[in-house]
């Protein structure tokens, strides 16, 4: 199953004043998804109205 969760727009407005906006955009967003969201493995990013959307899925549990 897949889980969309939504990115704050937050993160897309830092990154937008960076030398390099996707890059630290994507850093950001990665780092929000471990932080918040341990139990989620990233698949991938869609964009969206305000900061976009992480898809993710369940980590496989050990």
């Amino acid at each position: 199953m897949e889980y969309r969760i939504p990115i704050p727009h937050i993160y897309r407005w830092i990154a937008q004043e960076s030398s390099n906006p996707h890059k630290v955009g994507t850093e950001y967003a990665e780092a929000y998804i471990r932080s918040n969201y341990p139990e989620l493995e990233l698949v991938r990013f869609e964009k969206g109205q305000a900061g976009g959307y992480a898809v993710c899925i369940a980590k496989p549990e050990e």
